[in-house]
């Protein structure tokens, strides 16, 4: 077993808030628990928390070059090429992809994803990783969660441009 070279610290919530968010909210004090670990502490940011709705969503096309990706997925689904999505293989990693892959699928597209061997290709985005994708003929690949470091790893010719 892999020994870990971090201390977890666990910040332990007030456990009198957390009560009474619970018995306020009637919910079980695990979720209150988290929700004053994420900063909550009364009944109206936890409603405004737990019941979001669109409004409380930024808006995707604020993000660079947004309208281009889409332009390009759609591109990629009208014409049936196969898109890549690469992700990481840790929790949110492996969510996002499942959660992308969903979308697309549901969308028509032609999808299939990738995620790197931890111990072969180390953690974040891997160059030969990316080559390997590229050399099985993947004409486009989406990306999630890898954190804006992995541009530098794609080779040029497989960017958005």
């Amino acid at each position: 077993m892999i020994q870990s070279k971090k201390r977890w610290q666990i910040d332990r919530p007030d456990e009198e808030l957390v009560n009474q968010l619970a018995k306020d909210l009637k919910l079980s004090t695990m979720l209150t628990k988290i929700l004053v670990a994420r900063g909550i502490a009364t009944s109206e940011q936890a409603n405004a928390y737990l019941y979001m709705d669109e409004s409380n969503l930024h808006d995707p096309f604020l993000l660079h070059d947004m309208q281009k990706a889409v332009d390009r997925i759609q591109y990629a689904i009208d014409t049936q090429q196969q898109l890549t999505i690469y992700g990481d293989y840790d929790c949110d990693g492996v969510t996002s992809v499942t959660v992308l892959l969903t979308a697309l699928e549901r969308l028509g597209a032609k999808v299939n994803f990738a995620i790197p061997n931890r111990f072969e290709h180390g953690y974040g985005p891997n160059s030969d990783f990316f080559a390997q994708l590229i050399q099985k003929a993947q004409k486009s690949s989406l990306q999630s969660t890898t954190a804006s470091q992995a541009l530098s790893k794609l080779p040029s010719q497989s960017r958005l441009e």
